[in-house]
C-alpha cells in the first residue's frame, strides 16, 4: 500500500500538535490558515465509514475534540473529504481543523438545491437501512 499519510506518521515526518493511543494531530504542511491541523487514525482506513474499530474511531473523535479545545481555536472548519467525488485528495481518512479569520478568503458555502425531496430521501434511506439489516442478519 502506498499512502503519503501512513509514511508521514511510519517517519515521524510531522510536525506534532496532540497524539493519542491510535490517532495523531499534525499541522498541516500545505495550510490554509496559521493553525491548520490534520487530525487522522496512526492505522490506514481511507474513509471515516471504513473506521470498523469502536475503540479506533471513539479515540480519533477524542482526540479531535481535544484539538478542537484548544486555546488556539476560537472559529473553525472541521472538513473531512471521503471519496474522491468528495473531493479525498489523500486516500487515508483525516479532518482539517482550519481556523478563520474574518479577513481569510476561505469559503465554505454550501449551495442548497431546492429540487430534492427530503421525504423521499428520508424513505430512501430508511429501506437502504433495512436491507443492510436484512443482510447482515
Amino acid at each position: 500500500m502506498d499512502c503519503v499519510f501512513c509514511d508521514l506518521i511510519k517517519n515521524k515526518d510531522y510536525h506534532l500538535v496532540r497524539e493519542s493511543i491510535y490517532s495523531i494531530a499534525i499541522l498541516d504542511k500545505s495550510p490554509a490558515s496559521k493553525g491548520h491541523v490534520l487530525v487522522m487514525p496512526k492505522m490506514h482506513f481511507e474513509t471515516f465509514g471504513d473506521i470498523d474499530n469502536k475503540v479506533v474511531r471513539n479515540d480519533l473523535m477524542a482526540l479531535m475534540h481535544k484539538v478542537a479545545t484548544m486555546d488556539m481555536f476560537k472559529d473553525y472548519n472541521i472538513v473531512s473529504n471521503n471519496g474522491k467525488r468528495a473531493g479525498q485528495s489523500v486516500p487515508h481518512v483525516h479532518f482539517h481543523f482550519i481556523p478563520r479569520e474574518e479577513s481569510d478568503n476561505i469559503n465554505f458555502e454550501i449551495p442548497a438545491d431546492d429540487s430534492i425531496d427530503v421525504e423521499e430521501t428520508l424513505k430512501e434511506l430508511k429501506e437502504k437501512r433495512a436491507e443492510k439489516k436484512k443482510r447482515e442478519g
